[in-house]
């Protein structure tokens, strides 16, 4: 997440990068999207991020995240967390 302090504008990127079984290493950028004129609440951050991910059938529940640990992106955490928790919770009841 970042704002273009110029236009004022705000994106939201998302990279991939993954290991072969050969040990080559790769690095691609899924999306940069505008975040619109939207607040960056943790939950309009979780929006975006889960409509990027499911774009390319990702987990947004098994997926490591690395951050800058912005106080709206470690909010964002916590409500995939809480979420997960609650998850689990359910499924150890049936």
């Amino acid at each position: 997440m970042y704002t273009d302090d110029h236009c004022k504008q705000s994106y939201l990127d998302i990279h991939c990068n993954w290991v072969e079984r050969d040990y080559s290493c790769h690095h691609a950028a899924l999306a940069v999207r505008h975040f619109g004129h939207d607040a960056h609440t943790a939950q309009n951050i979780q929006q975006a991020i889960s409509n990027i991910l499911s774009e390319y059938g990702i987990s947004d529940e098994e997926t490591p995240v690395t951050t800058d640990h912005g106080s709206n992106i470690i909010s964002w955490q916590q409500i995939v967390c809480r979420r997960l928790s609650a998850d689990d919770q359910f499924t150890k009841g049936i």
